[in-house]
């Protein structure tokens, strides 16, 4: 069995096979302080619809609502293999598993 678990920075892969002992796969680090909505995990990818706070000169703090696409193993945010930025906290992800398809309603 294969899991994905969250937190406000990052996102563990645990191979669950041996239910005493769990082994983590791959770990995959968010923007600091994430709010992680939905993971997605299949054979090649994992899916993290997440929000986060942002600063800049001209904003003190915006929200930032990303969906970011890693190959399995990739790691880091700086390395996903797409991202997708909403415009609102609102998105929603749906993933075809029978055509490999990832759909989204912003």
């Amino acid at each position: 069995m294969l899991i994905a678990l969250a937190n406000a920075h990052a996102v563990y892969e645990i191979d669950w096979s041996n239910i005493r002992d769990p082994v983590m796969v791959n770990k995959y680090s968010l923007m600091e302080h994430s709010h992680v909505k939905q993971l997605i995990i299949n054979d090649q990818f994992m899916v993290v619809q997440s929000a986060a706070n942002g600063t800049n000169s001209t904003h003190p703090l915006f929200e930032i609502d990303y969906t970011w696409i890693f190959s399995r193993g990739a790691r880091t945010y700086t390395n996903a293999y797409s991202v997708i930025n909403h415009n609102s906290s609102k998105a929603e992800l749906e993933f075809n598993k029978y055509n490999d398809r990832l759909l989204v309603a912003d």
